[in-house]
């Protein structure tokens, strides 16, 4: 059963996506929800959104990102679209190969993939996929 439906657009910028994932946050605060969960998908949703404005729209802070949110009684799920540069293919489920870096030498460090890496291992299911020219990227976190 749907709980509460949650829909916010924003220009594409790196403070504006840390506010809606805040407001986001705020919003559901209220549900029973674990502090450890909300604080899981605040993360992710600021990840994502801040791949968009880098990748998708290559920091042009001009541009249109929306978020959705559905809290069901058993889940999460999160929906974020754009009209970007698509994801490349096999991008979403790529590995780093954390024993090949280097913590003391960072040019080991690749700059991109780690962030998806991290909602990956938070967010119990992960799409990607791209319809009419929009690309959207969902994420569901089961909850306790």
């Amino acid at each position: 059963m749907l709980v509460k439906k949650i829909e916010l657009t924003i220009s594409s910028s790196y403070s504006s996506v840390a506010l809606v994932a805040q407001t986001i946050v705020a919003m559901v605060k209220a549900e029973n929800i674990t502090q450890a969960c909300l604080g899981d998908i605040e993360l992710c949703i600021a990840e994502i959104g801040n791949n968009v404005v880098e990748h998708a729209y290559e920091n042009r802070n001009d541009l249109k990102i929306t978020f959705k949110l559905l809290l069901f009684r058993e889940k999460i799920v999160l929906i974020i679209s754009d009209n970007g540069i698509t994801m490349l293919q096999g991008a979403l489920f790529s590995e780093e190969d954390w024993n090949m870096l280097d913590k003391n030498n960072i040019a080991t460090w690749k700059e991109s993939g780690r962030g998806l890496q991290l909602v990956r291992g938070i967010m119990d299911d992960m799409f990607y996929w791209t319809e009419f020219k929009r690309n959207y990227f969902k994420m569901v976190k089961n909850l306790p």
